[in-house]
């Protein structure tokens, strides 16, 4: 899956650092484009593509991740659908003129609703917009939620130092008792 804030949403980005005002990213847009490659980047022109639209949805919540990462999120819940996509955008919808900020690409998705005996489906997404100053650009200044962010990648990086610096204390105590042993042998007292 392939994500990127487009040149429209950097353009908008610019606007908000030169002279302020709403970010008000506030719609996520959800299409279905056939052939579209989800192993390719989005190019940096992406737009809209029209017609091919099959459900837009306000966005359900958002989060500080960091002073430079803030999260927007998209909860369907099933009553939502039935549709397919594989093209998630999100967009600041000003009374019915959209500026798509991030796109994502993504293998097709299927959005199915509870209906009778047909059992539907929640679904997540996520939009991460990182860049300079993010939280204050946007004026997110909550903190996200657990279930908006994977913060394993971090969690691994603080485990990994836990452990290197018991590891370190371990070996410092061990060369501290092999110090106290030879001392003691040879007669030295502490």
């Amino acid at each position: 899956m392939s994500t990127k804030i487009v040149n429209s949403g950097v353009n908008h980005i610019n606007d908000r650092l030169a002279f302020g005002g709403d970010f008000g990213a506030n719609k996520f847009i959800l299409a279905y484009v056939p052939g579209l490659n989800s192993a390719n980047p989005p190019p940096a022109t992406e737009t809209i593509p029209q017609g091919y639209i099959v459900y837009e949805q306000a966005v359900t919540q958002y989060g500080r991740i960091s002073a430079d990462k803030v999260v927007y999120s998209l909860s369907m819940d099933s009553a939502v659908g039935d549709f397919d996509f594989n093209w998630l955008g999100l967009v600041r919808d000003v009374d019915g003129s959209k500026t798509l900020i991030a796109v994502s690409y993504a293998p097709t998705q299927r959005k199915r609703k509870y209906s009778g005996n047909q059992i539907g489906n929640n679904l997540n997404r996520n939009f991460v917009l990182a860049f300079t100053g993010a939280e204050n650009v946007t004026g997110i200044h909550i903190d996200a939620e657990s279930w908006q962010y994977d913060l394993t990648p971090t969690i691994d990086s603080m485990a990994v130092g836990i452990m290197t610096a018991q590891a370190d204390n371990i070996r410092q105590s061990h060369d501290i008792y092999l110090i106290k042993t030879a001392l003691s042998t040879a007669g030295i007292a502490l």
